[in-house]
């Protein structure tokens, strides 16, 4: 999972975009998903010596085995395709297939 930042010059501040924020995200069709909207989902468990980015790493540890609803699929500009994931009290995560766990 990237965290990807957009700087506006008019106002000289950058703000923290989702990966549905990233260019163009387009939608899946059912097909081309590895999960399923409504799916059931668990995110994998981080571990300390893996080789990612510090707000990868950081982001996937504060969602570690939390257990969640597949809410939508999209592929970001780069062809990943990237699920939203929804969980309790109206938190959202954004995550690829690799960081997810079918229940």
């Amino acid at each position: 999972m990237k965290i990807v930042y957009s700087y506006d010059e008019g106002d000289g501040l950058m703000e923290q975009l989702t990966i549905f924020e990233c260019e163009e995200a387009s939608p899946l069709a059912e097909e081309e998903m590895v999960f399923q909207i409504g799916d059931d989902v668990k995110i994998r468990k981080v571990q300390e010596e893996e080789p990612l980015d510090p707000e990868d790493f950081y982001y996937l540890k504060d969602f570690s085995n939390k257990k969640g609803i597949i809410l939508s699929a999209k592929t970001n500009s780069q062809g990943k395709v990237c699920y939203e994931v929804g969980f309790d009290r109206d938190v959202k995560g954004y995550f690829y297939s690799g960081d997810l766990i079918l229940l």
